[in-house]
């Protein structure tokens, strides 16, 4: 269910429901795996760990035995059900991804996209506010968010912004991100033009701007996942199965865009608070 969210900068956004957000970021990522070999490693994972979640509302990291590469952005792709599921608590993700035998340099990385991806989730950002996060909430490089905020500010082009960026000496995973976050910001968020502007970067840059499009702007970005096992009706059915152990309600129970007037409703809100989801089940 999605939160009726008010944006960082004020303005209020249109609300999407966790559901369709669910299906875009997941969709996103299976769409770019399935196309790309190299992110082989990344799917057998996910998939684990989305299978994991969805049968049993949590995931035995230790038992996964799941064995972290030196590619930051991959590893984050591989975990990226475990960032879905607990994206209401960033506290309580922030735990989870301490207990990952991630190399300690990238826990930067996967915090940070765990964060943004919660921020998404919640409502709290949306996709034109790319700039607002890098100097407001982001843990990528200091200087390379600087130079970035100031490419954007000048409106430099593409290839130029492209450039600069990979010409700062910063570590792969901080150009990397940087760059994903200029295809979203200098896309605007349009699905293929986004995809476009990185289509001569690695896979996992790609990926990951299809799962941040997701994550923004839900299934709106369905086109960008044809082709893929996305169109399958058995991936709809994964969703739900997801979606229904992430919220503790049947899968007939989503939230859907006309109903968000009897939730707005003042004698349904006073009840909302007392609801428990399974996932937050550790605050209890």
């Amino acid at each position: 269910m999605g939160n009726m969210g008010v944006s960082a900068g004020g303005d209020r956004l249109m609300e999407v429901s966790f559901f369709s957000r669910l299906m875009g970021a997941w969709g996103g990522a299976i769409a770019a795996m399935d196309s790309e070999p190299d992110l082989a490693l990344a799917q057998q994972w996910g998939q684990a760990l989305w299978q994991q979640l969805a049968a049993e509302g949590f995931a035995d990291m230790k038992a996964m035995q799941l064995d972290f590469g030196e590619d930051a952005l991959m590893n984050g792709l591989g975990i990226l059900p475990l960032l879905l599921f607990f994206h209401e608590d960033p506290l309580y993700l922030g735990d989870r991804l301490g207990d990952l035998p991630l190399p300690p340099h990238h826990q930067r990385f996967t915090s940070e996209l765990g964060n943004l991806i919660s921020a998404c989730m919640r409502e709290i950002y949306s996709v034109d506010q790319i700039p607002l996060w890098l100097s407001r909430d982001s843990q990528l490089d200091p200087k390379g968010c600087e130079v970035w905020l100031d490419l954007h500010r000048q409106q430099y082009p593409w290839r130029q912004f492209s450039q600069r960026i990979k010409g700062l000496e910063l570590v792969t995973a901080d150009t990397q991100l940087l760059l994903v976050y200029g295809a979203l910001a200098w896309g605007r968020g349009h699905g293929h033009t986004c995809l476009a502007l990185v289509q001569r970067d690695v896979s996992v840059v790609q990926a990951w701007v299809r799962v941040l499009l997701g994550s923004f702007r839900g299934d709106r970005q369905r086109p960008l996942s044809e082709g893929s096992q996305t169109t399958d009706p058995l991936f709809v059915q994964q969703i739900q199965q997801f979606w229904s152990r992430w919220s503790g309600l049947p899968p007939e129970n989503q939230l859907h865009l006309d109903q968000l007037s009897i939730i707005a409703n003042c004698q349904v809100i006073q009840f909302r608070p007392e609801l428990q989801l399974l996932s937050q089940r550790h605050l209890m």
